[in-house]
């Protein structure tokens, strides 16, 4: 278990290099999207998509197949797989989309780790323990705002228990609130 966690985040590590792997790769070798006229979603913020699922996915590619970056940049079927999993990717992303801040809010958060096809079936069990891991960070953090609406709630009620001091006449000090000297 514990090794197998040790490779995750060594696999997170790597993948975050994939900007080193796609400039590593001439410019008009690398996938372009599709022109679509009348999407709502701007070309320049599909390719930039595209361009780092590209990039993660030479790694992951690199990765399976025991390659080097300068060979992954060279191998034209490495190049071409790699880049046939991320425009599936970036389609897959851009056709669930709906407008433009679906899109871009999305776009962030997708890795080359998440997409099932890539993944050879070996793999399976280097990835799990990453799902185990959110899971356990989603529960933490639905306790923990849980406890803080536990939490606002005492406070709201504490406030609504304290009763307001009511002074009465004899209590105010009316000598002492004459007028203020003028310097």
């Amino acid at each position: 278990m514990v090794q197998a966690e040790v490779q995750q985040a060594k696999l997170l590590t790597l993948v975050k290099q994939g900007s080193e792997y796609i400039k590593a790769i001439d410019i008009k070798l690398r996938p372009l999207v599709a022109y679509v006229p009348h999407a709502k979603i701007a070309r320049v913020a599909r390719q930039t998509t595209l361009n780092k699922l590209a990039g993660e996915h030479l790694v992951l590619c690199g990765l399976y197949k025991q390659l080097d970056k300068e060979a992954v940049a060279r191998d034209a079927a490495v190049r071409s797989e790699a880049f046939g999993h991320a425009l599936a990717q970036e389609l897959a992303l851009f056709k669930s989309s709906q407008t433009t801040g679906g899109y871009q809010s999305r776009a962030p958060n997708i890795s080359a780790i998440d997409w099932e096809p890539a993944r050879p079936a070996d793999t399976v069990l280097v990835v799990q323990p990453l799902q185990e891991e959110e899971e356990e960070e989603r529960r933490k953090a639905a306790e923990r705002a849980v406890a803080r609406e536990k939490r606002k709630r005492e406070e709201a009620e504490a406030r609504k228990a304290k009763k307001p001091i009511v002074l009465e006449e004899e209590d105010l000090d009316w000598a002492g609130a004459g007028e203020e000297d003028d310097a």
